[in-house]
């Protein structure tokens, strides 16, 4: 190599930056691990048949009827089908776990203790910003 050879600099490009900005690494406080969230969008969890689309329509009219308010005893079927969505979107949102890329299933979300599973999805669902994204 010559004197006057450059050692090539990696280069960060604006889709880097935008990359970045959108997913953070998140201790999960229970299990541990470093997970990589990526807030999904709703369309792709329907697009990826995570959430089937009769479901969001069903859950659509229950918050029109009565917004603000949680279904209860006779809408118990709308709560498990809002329990489906929640796990749709925490499936999606989990990409990496200690820097080893994943793709959750059903049984894995089902594994996730609680207190885990409630913080990728308040970052999921955008109930919560990011950690140093706001």
């Amino acid at each position: 190599m010559s004197s006057s050879a450059r050692p090539k600099v990696a280069r960060v490009t604006a889709l880097d930056r935008l990359r970045s900005s959108t997913q953070a690494i998140v201790k999960l406080p229970v299990s541990g691990f470093d997970a990589t969230i990526v807030p999904p969008r709703i369309e792709d969890c329907v697009i990826a048949g995570s959430i089937p689309l009769p479901v969001l329509q069903r859950l659509a009219e229950l918050e029109a009827e009565r917004p603000g308010t949680i279904p209860d005893g006779d809408d118990l079927a709308a709560l498990k089908m809002a329990h489906g969505v929640n796990d749709a979107y925490v499936r999606l949102a989990i990409r990496e776990l200690d820097g080893e890329p994943v793709e959750f299933t059903p049984d894995d979300v089902a594994r996730l203790p609680k207190e885990d599973y409630e913080l990728v999805l308040s970052y999921a669902t955008r109930a919560e910003p990011l950690p140093g994204k706001d």
